[in-house]
């Protein structure tokens, strides 16, 4: 099996970058490692796929299986589990949806990956986390392994590059500072590949195993509970949630308690099995972008779904406040893929990804529009990007060219004069106490999908925030008062 593996990742990775080889070669294991869970089933009790194990057949042309062979399969199993997780982590299957697992679009593979999952239960993401056991990412080594740093470390092959552990720490562990860091390590808390580091500057080769074991929370931690969370639907397979702004679905970086997920467990997670419920991402949106987060309360659920959206069986409609007035109805169809001189930007580019975009104006008035979006396609900004392309980027879109922030006043002259705001407001200047939005102004207003158990169609709508809202009544009012018609 290592020969293979070895064998496949020298042929596939001839002329290509080593994270890129990296990545593809994790597909065909995780398949692998789908097959061997297949093949060999968990022990009694718990769930089983389709298929048995093969089993030995008697003289008498029976067929059975004896115990050490039961415990030799067990033996195989484990270790060829062993040995898939070795090379590319545990994660490689465990903790993901099935719908995001290359090759799981069959019945077989669904029932395996839910098997997989069984064996690793989610953490309360509500409770701080005082452990973390992670692989060194090829990509976040920024110097080779002598420890001279090079701005050609990316060229190197993998083996040879590393990267300092505090700092890899600092992006690891949220809300820690560089004294924390230190601290840690010379309590002998953090170990490499077994070892104990002495010094943040220690070196951590790429795909070195690095262990944090804190035992308690480096801070007093924040109270996911007090973050407020606006229900929209529920029921025994979905909870679809009317986001607010500025607020993360998921942990990432230093928001590891504040976020919608965290506010959530805090609500549905118990000790007692019996109560405990965990909601499972269906979809996400942007930590500015407000308005409908699908989510379900298994892994099932959770797969169907989220193989909608992938498959863009989803209806989605955004509502959009833009600088300028586009035409009524138009469609931006280009691809769009990663900026590669700006992070963490896109940007439209021949060699992108398939895009498109369909909008429609609702309002407008002045220099500012509400529209309506429908994206076609679900990539990363989309919506951003296409406006940015078409010439009439997002309200308080930073990094496509919206502007930063916008007082009452500041809106009224866009509104009545036609002002053009990305021309009189700077992007670096500070927000003032009294602005209205802050915000990039894009809502997630409706989503339709086909409901998991009933398989009829469901319609969820999520009503808009205030800060749109304050906008929205300025442009109808000044549009009533210069009696200018909208839609």
């Amino acid at each position: 099996l290592s020969l293979s593996l070895s064998l496949y990742a020298v042929d596939y990775c001839r002329g290509r970058s080593m994270w890129s080889c990296c990545r593809s070669v994790a597909r065909p294991v995780t398949r692998l490692r789908n097959q061997v869970l297949l093949r060999w089933p968990l022990a009694a009790g718990a769930p089983t796929a389709s298929v048995a194990p093969r089993a030995r057949r008697t003289a008498s042309g029976n067929t059975s299986a004896s115990a050490p062979d039961v415990q030799h399969r067990q033996r195989r199993r484990e270790n060829l589990l062993e040995l898939l997780d070795g090379c590319f982590g545990d994660d490689a299957v465990d903790g993901r949806d099935p719908s995001d697992v290359p090759g799981s679009g069959d019945a077989e593979s669904l029932a395996v990956l839910m098997m997989a999952q069984e064996r690793k239960p989610y953490p309360n993401l509500a409770v701080p986390r005082t452990r973390w056991a992670f692989s060194v990412d090829p990509a976040e080594c920024t110097q080779v392994c002598d420890g001279i740093h090079s701005e050609e470390t990316r060229a190197k092959p993998w083996h040879s590059r590393c990267v300092p552990v505090g700092d890899l720490l600092l992006k690891r562990i949220g809300h820690a500072e560089p004294a924390d860091i230190d601290r840690v390590i010379a309590e002998g808390k953090v170990s490499l590949d077994g070892t104990p580091v002495s010094a943040a500057s220690d070196l951590a080769p790429a795909l070195a195993s690095l262990v944090v074991d804190l035992g308690k929370p480096l801070h007093p931690y924040f109270d996911a509970k007090t973050i407020p969370v606006d229900i929209v639907h529920e029921d025994e397979s979905l909870l679809v949630i009317n986001k607010q702004p500025g607020l993360l679905v998921h942990p990432a970086g230093e928001d590891q308690l504040e976020n919608l997920l965290s506010a959530l467990h805090a609500r549905y997670r118990s000790s007692d099995p019996q109560l405990d419920r965990v909601p499972l991402l269906a979809n996400r949106i942007d930590k500015f972008t407000s308005g409908v987060v699908v989510l379900t309360w298994d892994r099932k659920t959770n797969a169907r779904v989220s193989r909608q959206f992938q498959e863009r069986k989803v209806s989605k409609t955004y509502l959009a406040l833009v600088h300028g007035v586009p035409t009524e109805t138009g469609v931006v169809n280009q691809p769009i893929k990663r900026s590669a001189t700006s992070f963490p930007s896109y940007e439209v580019h021949p060699e992108g990804k398939p895009s498109e975009t369909t909008w429609q104006v609702l309002k407008s008035a002045g220099n500012i529009a509400l529209v309506e979006f429908q994206p076609k396609t679900g990539r990363t900004h989309q919506i951003r990007v296409h406006a940015a392309y078409a010439g009439h980027p997002l309200l308080c879109d930073r990094i496509y060219g919206g502007g930063r922030s916008y007082t009452e006043e500041e809106i009224v002259a866009c509104v009545a004069d036609g002002v053009d705001l990305r021309e009189t407001v700077s992007d670096e200047r500070d927000m003032p106490p009294s602005c209205v939005l802050a915000r990039c102004a894009l809502h997630s207003a409706k989503t339709t999908f086909v409901h998991p158990s009933t398989g009829q169609p469901v319609t969820v709508e999520a009503p808009l925030h205030n800060d749109m809202n304050a906008v929205i009544r300025l442009l109808e009012a000044h549009a009533a008062k210069a009696n200018i018609h909208t839609d």
